[in-house]
C-alpha cells in the first residue's frame, strides 16, 4: 500500500485520525478497550487494552474461532476507515475513491494473509464497513463532535478513556 499518500499532513490531521479510531471503537460497542489517545512526541498515539489486541480464540469450535476472527477484523477495518473518513469529512474534503479502493485492497490482503479470512469474506467485510462509516460520517452531529474532540486532544495532547467517553458516549447511546 502506498502509505505516503495517506500519511498525516499535520498535527490537526493526526488528531482527527486518532479521534476517528476512537469513534470506530464506540461504533462497534468496544469503547471499553480504549485506554488513551495522545499526540505526545515519541509516545503511542492510540492505546487499546491487551484484551482487545490479544482477543481469545476458541480452538474447540472452528466456526466460532472463524467468526471471532471476522468480528475482530470488522473492528480493525472500522478503525482504519473511520480514521480516514474523520480526517476527510472534518476537514470539509470529499473522500477520494482511489484512496478508499487502496485501503480496501490493503485490508483484504491483511485479512487473507494474516488472519486466514476467506478472500470473498474479507472483500465483502471491507466494503460493508467502508460503506457504513461513510454513512456514519454524513451525520453533521458526529462531524461536529469529532472536531470538538480533536480540538480538545490538540489542546491537552493526551486524553484518557473517560475524557473521550464524555464526548462520544451520548452520540452512540441514541
Amino acid at each position: 500500500m502506498n502509505k505516503s499518500k495517506l500519511k498525516y499532513s499535520d498535527s490537526r490531521d493526526h488528531s482527527l485520525g486518532i479521534v476517528g479510531m476512537a469513534i470506530a471503537l464506540f461504533a462497534f460497542d468496544c469503547s471499553e478497550y480504549l485506554i488513551s489517545v495522545s499526540l505526545k512526541e515519541g509516545e503511542q498515539d492510540f492505546v487499546i487494552s491487551d484484551d482487545f489486541v490479544n482477543f481469545s480464540l476458541s480452538f474447540s469450535d472452528p466456526s466460532e474461532a472463524y467468526q471471532n476472527q471476522v468480528d475482530h477484523f470488522k473492528v480493525y477495518c472500522g478503525m482504519i476507515f473511520s480514521n480516514y473518513f474523520c480526517r476527510r469529512y472534518c476537514a470539509h474534503r470529499t473522500p477520494n475513491i482511489d484512496d478508499v479502493k487502496l485501503i480496501e485492497k490493503h485490508l483484504c490482503t491483511i485479512a487473507v494473509a494474516q488472519m486466514s479470512i476467506a478472500e470473498d469474506d474479507a472483500c465483502k467485510i471491507t466494503h460493508d464497513v467502508q460503506h457504513s462509516f461513510r454513512i456514519l460520517y454524513n451525520q453533521d452531529m458526529l462531524v461536529k463532535i469529532a472536531r470538538d474532540l480533536s480540538d480538545e486532544l490538540n489542546t491537552n495532547v493526551e486524553m484518557k478513556h473517560d475524557e473521550v467517553n464524555n464526548y462520544l458516549s451520548a452520540f452512540f447511546e441514541e
